[in-house]
């Protein structure tokens, strides 16, 4: 049987070769020749899959030596005779993420469905017991990059090609029984396994999660509310369309229809369903709990870069919030591969990456993935120790910490402390020894009140003659206890020459 390596080999030649090679080998195995480089890439690789599941391993051989009389121009390319004794490894580089092999020893097989068993081991997997429905035509599915929150669990039916429609719109229409599908039955028991839609611009080696551009989706006539472009200009940034929700599982005869409605595309896209296994961002979480980086090696780190004679060792300051929320950390964590210290939340970050997954870190923006989170137990200890209220501590060159003060240490902290601080000022520029608080008061308004009056007098504007009706100000600058205090009219000034009076005013 062909091992793992040969069958590798075979697919990154038919990706290095050029069109006039890929339609020679086509013709040499009776295959269609039209189409463009992609068709031709598929076909042949159609054919390396059906091969190697015929009994006969003679196929795959003139396969193979079909393949190596127009790849053997490539230095890159070093091939062996193929060892037939031995198994396909459970994961080729043409299958989805973490599905088997029909041929791997640790699979078994039931119909033409295929599992295997899994678990949260190293840093690859995700857990969970993973399968795949093989397609009739011998195309084992697409191969996506893997992400924490989803793994897949059961292919329903075929990758289904979208033609490229550079002018028109065209819809390609997908029907879901349960009859059809016994694995949906499952959904129905454990509300962890979803139906997604996944989508890929290519068929041939790992692919992000890419849409049409225009493209829409209905289920049982109703639309799908779905973000189908990720972020702006952020490749990888999109995640599958989950639609168990809108699926009728009961009876298990009923057609659920799905209709995938794309235009104006220059490129063929590959659509496929699966079944996946979903984790939560708490499941996520208690994952990385189970990784720590330990205070040792955090205050290792420090005294290291504080001995470096080409960096003159200071104290940093170390934020105890989150750069995404700017809220107290919960429980700090950060990629293992990164340089600083500064740590941001799990749950905040691994919230975000559901929503857009992008996995960079928000402090150094380099890559900071699921497989390299852990817990900071330096952090989370300053945090253990300071009051919630604690926004930042300092870090000294020799690792140990303290607390800031805050920085208007002596500002009163209540309203009351404040008062009283202002008045203990008032007094201090106005020494009014003796008096109550009501007579400094009455004292102070008097004096504001005659400033103001003597203001209003050297500046005031003349006004007509002629003018009957006089304007009246009142003066809100008195206080209460000024109500019996009256001031003495102001005398009227008399300017015989303009013809202008002045304007009188009066106090209340």
């Amino acid at each position: 049987m062909a091992a793992q390596e040969d069958i590798d080999k075979l697919v990154s030649t038919i990706q290095s070769l050029k069109n006039r090679d890929l339609v020679q080998i086509c013709v040499a195995n009776h295959l269609a020749k039209s189409g463009n480089k992609a068709d031709l890439q598929k076909r042949i690789v159609n054919l390396i899959d059906a091969a190697f599941q015929d009994p006969n391993p003679q196929k795959f051989v003139d396969i193979q030596s079909s393949i190596l009389a127009f790849g053997r121009g490539s230095s890159s390319v070093n091939y062996r005779v193929p060892n037939f004794a031995s198994s396909l490894p459970s994961s080729p580089s043409y299958l989805p993420s973490g599905m088997s092999s029909p041929y791997s020893g640790n699979s078994t097989t039931n119909g033409n469905v295929l599992h295997r068993s899994g678990g949260y081991g190293g840093s690859a997997g995700y857990g969970g017991e993973l399968g795949q429905r093989l397609p009739p035509n011998g195309l084992l599915g697409l191969q996506f990059k893997p992400s924490p929150f989803y793994e897949i669990d059961t292919q329903l039916g075929d990758v289904r090609p979208c033609e490229a429609m550079a002018q028109h719109r065209n819809s390609v229409p997908v029907q879901i029984r349960v009859s059809s599908y016994p694995a949906l039955q499952r959904c129905l028991v454990d509300q962890s396994l979803r139906v997604m839609i996944f989508c890929a611009a290519s068929n041939v080696g790992v692919q992000e999660i890419a849409f049409p551009y225009q493209c829409e989706i209905k289920v049982n006539g109703g639309e799908v509310k779905a973000n189908l472009r990720g972020l702006k200009n952020k490749p990888g940034s999109t995640r599958p369309v989950d639609i168990t929700s809108l699926l009728r599982l009961k009876p298990s005869n009923y057609n659920n229809t799905l209709d995938f409605t794309y235009a104006l595309t220059a490129k063929r896209f590959y659509l496929a369903l699966y079944i996946c296994k979903a984790h939560t961002a708490s499941e996520l979480t208690r994952v990385i709990e189970r990784r720590r980086i330990t205070k040792d090696s955090v205050i290792r780190e420090v005294t290291r870069q504080a001995q470096d004679p080409d960096v003159v060792a200071t104290s940093q300051v170390l934020s105890l919030k989150c750069p995404l929320t700017y809220m107290r950390l919960s429980l700090p964590i950060r990629s293992m591969t990164c340089k600083h210290i500064q740590c941001f939340d799990a749950t905040s970050y691994l919230q975000l990456q559901e929503q857009g997954p992008q996995w960079l870190c928000p402090v150094c923006s380099r890559t900071a993935s699921f497989d390299t989170l852990a817990v900071d137990e330096y952090v989370k200890e300053i945090l253990a120790k300071t009051p919630s209220d604690q926004d930042q501590v300092t870090i000294d060159p020799d690792g140990t910490w303290h607390a800031e003060k805050p920085k208007n240490g002596n500002a009163p902290s209540t309203p009351k402390e404040a008062a009283t601080s202002l008045l203990d000022e008032d007094e201090s520029i106005f020494p009014f020894s003796g008096l109550s608080a009501s007579e400094v008061r009455e004292s102070m308004g008097r004096a504001s009140t005659a400033s103001v009056v003597a203001y209003r007098d050297a500046t005031a504007t003349p006004v007509h003659a002629g003018s009957k009706r006089q304007r009246e100000v009142i003066d809100l600058t008195l206080s209460d206890d000024d109500e019996d205090a009256h001031l003495p009219p102001v005398k009227r000034q008399h300017i015989a020459s303009s013809g202008f009076s002045p304007i009188p005013y009066s106090t209340l």
